[in-house]
């Protein structure tokens, strides 16, 4: 972050209008270096400049590892942006997704886990005087308040709160929603 002030001009439009052309022009006549635009572009969440330089340029020269690159994709980006650096992840190496498994043993898809936290404004479903904040959410009721959420704040196009590609397409990847980590729990029992 503290190169990213180098990045200045029209680089910094090109990249904001996802123009990779102008984008790689501007590269070449700024004194900032690959990882610094590499590594902006990832924040800034230019998923198809992001997998146009991972496909160009030697991951080394990056600055940051394949396995950062997908743990940051997940855990930041929504949708079909995310699936499109993950699919290209994939293709520069096979199993990077489901060979994933942290200290605790959690696999990816606990990562994803931050996108989950729209669905209660608060930290519980109880009201002060004991009663059920949204009845919706009574024992047994509570799928058809997820389906309720889901489709007031998702997104059919994935670019906004919508994740729903970005956990098919890791299940596709071989990630199981029932593999329990160190401490007995799976993704499936955040649910």
């Amino acid at each position: 972050k503290a190169r990213w002030s180098l990045l200045q001009g029209f680089g910094m439009e090109a990249l904001f209008k996802k123009q990779l052309y102008r984008t790689n022009m501007a590269m070449d006549l700024s004194p900032a270096e690959l990882p610094d635009w590499f590594s902006f572009a990832l924040a800034k969440r230019r998923a198809d400049i992001v997998c146009a330089w991972l496909e160009k340029y030697p991951v080394d020269s990056l600055g940051i590892s394949l396995r950062d690159i997908m743990l940051y994709t997940v855990a930041n980006y929504r949708g079909s942006y995310a699936v499109k650096i993950i699919n290209c992840l994939e293709k520069m190496s096979p199993g990077l997704c489901a060979g994933f498994q942290d200290r605790h043993g959690n696999n990816l898809l606990w990562y994803t886990a931050l996108c989950w936290q729209f669905r209660s404004l608060y930290a519980t479903p109880f009201a002060n005087d004991g009663a059920r904040r949204d009845p919706d959410s009574a024992p047994g009721e509570a799928d058809v308040a997820w389906r309720r959420m889901a489709n007031q704040h998702g997104d059919q196009n994935g670019t906004r709160a919508g994740n729903r590609k970005l956990y098919q397409h890791l299940i596709r990847c071989g990630i199981s929603p029932d593999q329990k980590n160190h401490y007995g729990f799976s993704f499936q029992d955040i649910d």
